[in-house]
């Protein structure tokens, strides 16, 4: 399963690498007129937020803001409150899907939330007294934001405080209790509507939930063991349903712009992981007893270059697959265990390189595919007749690293769409 931990550095890096972008070129240029085309810088400007609200997309890069609707497809810019800067991300109320706000926070400790509630057409100032981190409006219209805050008696420590509103901004409420570490996200409770949970790390990822709607103490988790407590649905448990939203690394991801955005489920994600797994969906009926091999290729969508990827052709070493059994039941069925500490990776593929498990390194980019078939009987019990529905897990965690140098082998998880295999008795 993904390492949440992981997830938060590759998002925190992904932050780092885009702003380190945005801020190299200075500040942001005025674009042109609203009315003049669109220019090749704009079109191809990495988005830095995008969010889907009401039938539109409003999107931001560092040109400037951007909307569409999901029919047209025809981007135009925005025009905005000049203290709007393309910094910082969106997030859609989800008590109202035609609202959403925008944190403006410039630096540590000062900026502006601002609101659209017309799905990004037309924006107004909510408040300017916090240093905006992060905004969400829960489904009882109650607005919280994660801010930046000065420590008190120091002149330049900081630190995340969580405030609530119950009044659209106009007066706040400072909620953030005994929250010891730094908070990072808010997403609602799913299992108390009217709160929210919080998102924070403090030497590993917690999540801290209130003990009743009005806030009045928080209950921190390591975050592994709140997930293993949530109830799922069947499509969660296939999906590895996660409250914090990553991928991969930030080198090998697809990052969305004006141009590509509608050709990829990007969704409210600036960026999806790099990797896909396409399943050929001609070979997924069997007979009981026959043997469950599917063909899958590997596809690595960015053109900037060529990908390593480790396997065992005849294992599968690397695989994983998540599944729902015709009676029901919820399998995860893992191949053999892989090294996880980071080591000396050339003295270890030397020693697997043409040994009977047809270890090797594979090359892949955007023109070429890495195909194979995979066993899934090596993974999962399909003795019993009927529908499972399931998806595949590519992972080499522990590989790719020298010391502590990634020396250019993909390292993380990704996974294929979920797909159906039947068995016929």
């Amino acid at each position: 399963m993904n390492s949440i931990r992981a997830q938060k550095l590759v998002i925190a890096f992904a932050a780092l690498v885009v702003a380190g972008l945005f801020c190299a070129s200075g500040i942001a240029k005025l674009p042109p007129e609203v009315a003049s085309p669109l220019t090749k810088s704009e079109k191809e400007a990495p988005f830095l937020s995008v969010a889907r609200t009401g039938g539109y997309v409003v999107a931001m890069n560092s040109n400037g803001f951007y909307r569409t609707s999901f029919s047209k497809h025809d981007w135009q810019r925005l025009s905005v409150p000049r203290g709007m800067t393309p910094y910082r991300q969106f997030s859609v109320s989800e008590a109202n899907s035609n609202v959403v706000y925008f944190c403006a926070t410039t630096n540590s400790t000062n900026g502006c939330l601002y609101a659209s509630k017309d799905a990004g057409a037309t924006w107004k100032l909510v408040s300017d007294k916090y240093g905006f981190e992060v905004a969400h409006q829960n489904r009882d219209g109650r607005l919280y934001a994660i801010i930046w805050q000065n420590i008190p008696g120091s002149t330049n420590a900081i630190q995340t405080k969580l405030i609530m509103s119950e009044n659209g901004g106009r007066a706040w409420k400072d909620i953030s209790g005994n929250i010891f570490a730094q908070m990072l996200n808010l997403f609602s409770d799913p299992k108390h509507p009217n709160r929210i949970c919080v998102g924070a790390w403090g030497i590993r990822a917690y999540v801290f939930e209130a003990v009743d709607d009005d806030y009045s103490k928080w209950t921190g988790n390591r975050e592994w063991e709140w997930r293993t407590r949530l109830e799922k649905t069947d499509d969660d448990y296939l999906r590895n349903l996660d409250y914090y939203s990553g991928s991969g690394t930030i080198a090998y991801t697809l990052v969305a712009n004006l141009q590509n955005y509608f050709d990829y489920d990007f969704g409210d994600s600036p960026y999806l992981p790099a990797f896909t797994i396409d399943v050929d969906t001609n070979h997924l009926e069997f007979s009981v007893g026959q043997k469950v091999q599917v063909p899958v290729a590997v596809n690595f969508r960015p053109d900037y270059g060529t990908v390593k990827l480790v396997d065992a052709l005849n294992t599968a070493e690397f695989w994983g697959l998540q599944c729902l059994r015709p009676d029901g039941k919820r399998v995860y069925g893992l191949g053999q265990t892989n090294q996880v500490s980071e080591g000396n990776d050339s003295k270890k593929m030397k020693q697997r390189i043409d040994d009977d498990t047809g270890f090797g390194v594979f090359e892949l980019s955007a023109t070429h595919s890495y195909r194979r078939t995979v066993t899934l009987d090596k993974l999962a019990d399909f003795s019993q007749p009927g529908t499972y529905r399931m998806r595949l897990e590519y992972t080499d965690q522990g590989w790719g690293w020298e010391g502590e140098t990634q020396n250019g082998i993909w390292g993380r998880n990704f996974y294929s769409p979920i797909f159906i295999v039947t068995i016929n008795p």
